[in-house]
């Protein structure tokens, strides 16, 4: 069973009406029985309420991947009255015990599930009790996240971000690695999901920022280095009203400079609750920590939203880069977003530069720092020091690359 409620609907329609809100409904409506089974049965508890029942019963991981897509199909723009809404949904699995259960305990449990999602929108919740071990299953792990941070089997690695034209180290960005003892490396496609879906994520994200700023601390301490260092943050940890708190909190116990912190959201992240993540990065902004829009090419793509938001640097995505330097665009496109960036005032970091043909054409087009296979992967950081930080590698970068 699922429970799904159209998120903030009377916020979203505004003083557009009833009318409206019953458009957009109806609209979800059609959404919900296009994508589900011709067996499932869709039916409307009420305002922008509903519930799909599964038929047969279906399994955790049935139901996960049901809820996931109904999920994206209700994040896609409603166009009503010749205006795009957009509209986003909450999402509560309530799963038939194999020891029996009536109807009405799995639709309660759905709703409550639906009603203690923390984060609105961005995501589906199970059952406390059964949820990690079927999206465990579901994403191929044998493992609780959970666990594998008590055990301290999480890692960061870092990955130099080098400035155009004579390749310095500038910042490390900070990339969570999970090296199994049993089943080898599990990519974070693998896990992160499976926090966010928990909740897990933010136990994790604080874990990861706290050794992140840890790390630039020491590395300044031990080489005289005061190297910036960037984490990746999800939308659930960024819509956490105690987020900016966490921030500050941790540059404080790590006396880390707030300078020295960049903060890395996505592109869906800052257009899926725009008001509250403007907030939070304003808040994190006044503490004098950096902000990046990562991922630039993936989602949305557009610079038109882009000075509605409090962000220093763009982060334009290694997929985009690999089409603007075919040989149909020639490097046009891509020097078309550098120069909007820089009216904006944003810094332009291009992602997966893997050759020195694309080197070449990033900073033929004006981009102000890169990062890619050609100059290192990601590294753990004992390597990274080594490489990067010590004097006589301090001194080889800017020759690494020549022109």
């Amino acid at each position: 069973m699922l429970s799904i409620k159209l998120d903030r609907l009377g916020d979203i329609c505004g003083g557009r009406g009833k009318e409206t809100a019953d458009r957009v409904i109806q609209a979800a409506a059609e959404r919900l029985v296009g994508c589900v089974r011709a067996q499932d049965c869709v039916s409307h508890a009420g305002g922008g309420h509903f519930r799909v029942l599964l038929c047969p019963l279906g399994t955790a991981e049935l139901a996960a991947s049901l809820a996931d897509k109904v999920c994206h199909v209700l994040r896609l723009p409603f166009t009503i009255a010749h205006q795009r809404l957009a509209v986003s949904a909450s999402v509560g699995i309530g799963l038939w015990s194999q020891d029996g259960g009536t109807a009405e305990a799995v639709i309660a449990q759905a709703d409550a599930c639906m009603r203690r999602a923390t984060n609105p929108g961005d995501g589906y919740r199970f059952d406390d009790a059964g949820l990690t071990a079927s999206l465990t299953r579901l994403n191929g792990l044998t493992d609780d996240p959970r666990i594998a941070l008590e055990r301290g089997e999480f890692e960061l690695h870092y990955q130099p971000r080098v400035a155009l034209p004579d390749d310095r180290v500038v910042s490390a960005e900070a990339l969570i690695r999970w090296p199994h003892p049993l089943h080898g490396n599990i990519p974070p496609s693998a896990f992160i999901p499976v926090a966010e879906s928990t909740g897990f994520i933010h136990e994790l994200g604080a874990w990861i920022l706290e050794r992140a700023c840890s790390q630039a601390a020491t590395w300044q301490a031990q080489c005289g280095t005061a190297i910036p260092v960037s984490v990746n943050v999800s939308g659930r940890q960024l819509e956490h009203p105690g987020f900016p708190e966490l921030v500050r909190r941790t540059l404080e116990r790590t006396g880390l400079a707030p300078n020295r912190l960049e903060l890395e959201i996505t592109e869906s992240t800052l257009m899926h609750r725009p008001a509250d993540v403007t907030e939070a990065l304003e808040r994190i902004r006044f503490l004098g920590v950096r902000t990046s829009l990562d991922d630039f090419g993936t989602g949305y793509s557009s610079l038109a939203y882009l000075h509605r938001f409090p962000l220093d640097t763009l982060k334009i995505d290694r997929t985009f880069i690999n089409d603007v330097l075919s040989p149909e665009y020639s490097g046009v496109l891509l020097r078309s977003i550098v120069d909007l960036a820089h009216a904006l005032g944003l810094l332009v970091v291009v992602e997966g530069v893997e050759t020195p043909k694309q080197r070449g054409i990033v900073e033929a087009q004006g981009g102000d720092e890169m990062q890619g296979f050609l100059f290192s992967p990601a590294v753990p950081p004992g390597e990274f020091e080594r490489r990067f930080l010590a004097p006589a590698a301090l001194e080889r970068v800017a020759h690494a690359y020549p022109g």
